[in-house]
């Protein structure tokens, strides 16, 4: 019966968040997407991983530097009630330092694909619901170099649940019964 109540709460709160965003057409180059790998993360934990991309939906090659991926970081805190409130929390940060220089090319249609490690701060993610979204700024990496993508973009924002750990001792119910 919680574990319902859980669901139901996370579709409420996906529902009313989606809400306050309205989809439209984009005239950008390029659409900039990110997946967490775990919807739960324990409390307490240092970091969470992010597979993000980048896909071109022109008929060229775009140009850019992923030193701008993950120029700014924002986290909010999706509270379902008025009495829970709302928190957020934005990181800008330097440019990637092994990304440095580095340009690619991403042919139409295709996409760049990478893993991201993102710093979690203990203090602010307590147990509860939370959304995240990216911006990659083309200038990181970009600015003064003939031919590649200097604009912004925004991420989409997903969200992700941080809980409390669970306790060792506790052992999940068997799903099937061993065959004798």
């Amino acid at each position: 019966m919680m574990k319902l109540a859980q669901v139901l709460l996370f579709a409420l709160c996906s529902s009313l968040a989606g809400m306050s965003q309205t989809a439209k057409a984009s005239d950008e180059p390029l659409i900039f997407r990110i997946i967490p790998q775990d919807s739960t993360i324990a409390s307490g934990s240092k970091f969470m991983i992010l597979n993000v991309e980048l896909l071109n939906t022109t008929q060229h090659v775009v140009r850019l530097s992923p030193a701008g991926i993950g120029a700014q970081v924002g986290f909010a805190n999706n509270a379902c009630s008025l009495a829970d409130g709302y928190r957020s929390r934005n990181t800008i940060v330097d440019p990637w330092p092994t990304f440095e220089g580095e340009i690619i090319s991403i042919a139409p249609s295709t996409a760049y694909r990478q893993t991201m490690k993102v710093n979690l701060d203990p203090e602010f993610f307590t147990p509860g619901m939370y959304s995240v979204g990216i911006v990659f700024s083309g200038t990181f990496g970009g600015r003064n170099k003939r031919g590649v993508f200097t604009g912004s973009l925004m991420s989409n924002r997903v969200f992700f649940e941080v809980a409390e750990p669970l306790d060792s001792s506790a052992v999940p119910p068997l799903t099937t019964q061993p065959r004798h």
